[in-house]
């Protein structure tokens, strides 16, 4: 397991991986690592991921539990709504 994937394990995965119908709201996606892992979580325990970048990153999914965000703006969380 790579550092970051078992930091994330570590340090996020364990913590929340039971809780129920869970929305995550996650600024950066980069490569989708953690992204992903989010997705497969709300799948299986209910729940919604919203995911926010400046880069284009919403080739990342198809769930139909992930929404992703293009903007750079401080307004983004009012979107959401």
């Amino acid at each position: 397991m790579l550092s970051y994937e078992k930091k994330i394990e570590e340090f996020i995965f364990n913590d929340i991986r039971y809780f129920k119908n869970l929305n995550i709201l996650e600024f950066g996606v980069r490569f989708g690592q953690s992204t992903r892992k989010f997705i497969d979580l709300v799948e299986k325990n209910g729940g919604h991921v919203y995911s926010v970048d400046i880069d284009d990153c919403s080739n990342i999914s198809n769930s139909k539990q992930w929404s992703f965000r293009l903007d750079w703006s401080t307004d983004t969380m009012q979107s959401f709504r």
